[in-house]
């Protein structure tokens, strides 16, 4: 079918057709159906050319007009050229030697698990610093390690012991020096009386106090799984 159009009204209708065709398209594609589309275009007169859509393909125009119709979606066209290939994507993003953690039982295709963190701290590497080398004993499943293996070293800030007894000479019984089998001088029994001699016990003032306020490991953790980007 063919019909003149002028310059003017092939502006309005293309316009009129891109808007109408719009709304088609959406209402189709919320149908999931093909649409018919039809419209009523002016045969003569200073309008001619003129060009109406039909709300419905089945409607009629009037005699002065001439009706057209059209599929919503037109005959599938020829295939494309072959694109151009694209990367190779199965390296994916992270590049060889990436770490990540993972909340799974194992690492997915292509990581590996990273043996050296397993039960350690991950640290900054330092400048000049030995790459993936590792300190320490690893923690154990889920130990709570309250403090490292270590000494405390401990200064006597001095004390003295009183001797007890009284008279012309004092004495100071060999069997307390030495203690002779008799244990510790704390132990010891008090004088009898005030002319017996003896070294009376006395404290030393050492004291090791304990550091921190909360019992457990230093630095809580959470355990994920370690892989390392083939």
């Amino acid at each position: 079918m063919s019909f003149r159009l002028s310059y003017a009204n092939v502006v309005a209708t293309l316009c009129l057709v891109g808007l109408v065709g719009a709304c088609a398209i959406a209402a189709v594609a919320q149908s999931g159906a093909t649409k018919r589309l039809a419209a009523c275009y002016k045969k003569a007169g200073t309008a001619k050319g003129a060009m109406r859509m039909l709300s419905k393909a089945s409607a009629k125009c009037k005699r002065t007009e001439k009706k057209v119709t059209w599929n919503q979606t037109g005959p599938q066209g020829p295939q494309g050229v072959q694109g151009v290939a694209g990367a190779d994507g199965s390296g994916g993003v992270a590049p060889s030697g990436a770490m990540m953690f993972f909340d799974l039982g194992a690492c997915p295709a292509g990581w590996t698990a990273f043996e050296p963190a397993r039960g350690r701290y991950v640290v900054g590497l330092n400048a000049g610093g030995t790459l993936a080398s590792t300190v320490g004993t690893a923690l154990t499943d889920l130990q709570n390690r309250i403090v490292g293996q270590h000494s405390h070293g401990t200064t006597d800030p001095g004390h003295a012991h009183g001797i007890n007894g009284s008279g012309a000479a004092l004495r100071v019984p060999n069997a307390v020096i030495s203690f002779n089998g008799r244990g510790p001088i704390s132990t010891l029994p008090a004088a009898p009386n005030a002319a017996t001699t003896g070294i009376m016990p006395s404290t030393t003032g050492i004291s090791v106090a304990s550091a921190g306020g909360t019992p457990g490991t230093n630095a809580p953790y959470v355990q994920l799984l370690a892989c390392r980007k083939d």
